[in-house]
């Protein structure tokens, strides 16, 4: 990475963003097309267009896109994994039963603090598989 060229400030920092913004605002209430993959690939476009005039090489913007890509790639493995279950568990009827279960069970009056027990609780004795191990709370 070239580290002569000097870093924007807020306003040029914020232009690519809020044309992309702008792009996708025009695309959603002017056009009625609700799929964001046009406005995003032109937001990406308008990025290195500005990252090309302010000095950058084409293989300092190509490898800074690539790293966002790489950090964001186990995120989107974890919500697809969860995607999938939940589906999984709407056609086995799981859901239905847990629905229909808990409005038997729970009134309106504690339906808060059970909630927030019950997530306590699976959170506490579930942990996480795809996090760092850390210090375990019991010995």
């Amino acid at each position: 990475m070239n580290n002569k060229i000097a870093k924007p400030g807020l306003m040029m920092a914020m232009l690519p963003i809020v044309l992309t913004l702008a792009i996708l605002g025009i695309q959603l209430f002017y056009f009625g097309d609700f799929t964001p993959h046009i406005p995003l690939a032109i937001g990406l476009a308008i990025t290195a267009l500005i990252g090309w005039c302010r000095g950058y090489r084409w293989d300092d913007i190509e490898d800074g896109a690539l790293h966002v890509v790489r950090v964001g790639l186990p995120s989107i493995a974890i919500l697809m994994t969860v995607g999938m279950i939940v589906g999984i568990w709407i056609a086995s009827g799981t859901v239905p039963l847990l629905i229909y279960y808990g409005l038997k069970i729970l009134s309106p009056e504690i339906f808060l603090a059970a909630s927030m027990l019950l997530c306590a609780v699976v959170s506490v004795s579930l942990g996480t598989s795809w996090g760092p191990p850390v210090l375990s709370v019991w010995p």
